[in-house]
């Protein structure tokens, strides 16, 4: 959630990592599909290891 603080001075910032935890997400794709290139930035953004020469091996 965004806010301004100059703005909104009655609200501040909590840090949420103990009370939500972490979320695992899973992305799939079709072998011998093409993908474009905001599929590869998408999935880059989402796992920076992850690198489109990655997923062009891959699939």
């Amino acid at each position: 959630m965004a806010f301004d603080p100059d703005r909104d001075n009655r609200l501040r910032r909590l840090e949420s990592a103990q009370i939500l935890g972490s979320n695992t997400s899973s992305l799939g794709v079709r072998r011998g599909r093409h993908l474009r290139g905001y599929v590869y930035r998408f999935i880059e953004m989402c796992s920076p290891q992850i690198t489109e020469a990655a997923v062009r091996a891959a699939i």
